[in-house]
């Protein structure tokens, strides 16, 4: 017999007149909903405002380098280029050359916006949002490119890789954020 059954056995067997009573965990729950319904605004006023993060005490500078991708009939890439060489082998099956077009430091202070050209006239621009408190110290910000916007946190010293594609050839934006001094 399943539990059903013997759900059905047990309701079948009490006499008609028997009151039904409270199940004893049923009222404790009544209980204690009420006291912490009761206590939660108490306990909510006690808490304080989460605090702003922090703002930084010196401006954040992004390093923006502009790469140009291409298929050529000899594969090149540019030797400043050696230290994301790993992250360019993902392009290979569609570009085989590789060219710094521009490279740029942007210094932003909080709430800053700065702005480097792409090589089609349209701009790539990161505003800095602020810092990321935790055991590493991270810092905040926008990014805008033609299409999409996104917000991102990032350590000192990380860098991100974001690409533009078009038919024959890619941009793409390698930003670093530098580490402090």
């Amino acid at each position: 017999m399943n539990w059903r059954g013997r759900l059905h056995t047990w309701a079948a067997i009490r006499p008609a007149s028997t009151p039904r009573a409270w199940p004893v965990g049923l009222t404790v729950a009544a209980l204690v909903l009420l006291g912490i319904s009761y206590l939660a605004p108490a306990v909510q006023a006690q808490t304080p405002p989460a605090a702003a993060p922090p703002a930084p005490s010196q401006p954040a500078q992004f390093a923006v380098r502009v790469i140009e991708a291409s298929h050529q009939a000899t594969a090149a890439q540019d030797p400043q280029l050696s230290a994301i060489a790993k992250e360019l082998e993902h392009f290979k099956h569609e570009f085989n050359t590789f060219h710094i077009v521009r490279d740029q430091t942007l210094t932003l202070a909080l709430n800053a916006r700065g702005a480097v050209k792409l090589p089609d006239g349209q701009e790539f621009a990161i505003t800095m949002l602020g810092l990321v408190p935790g055991q590493v110290e991270r810092v905040r910000h926008k990014i805008e490119m033609p299409g999409t916007q996104s917000t991102r946190v990032i350590v000192y010293g990380g860098r991100t890789l974001d690409v533009l594609p078009a038919p024959t050839k890619a941009t793409i934006v390698w930003t670093t954020l530098q580490p402090r001094r």
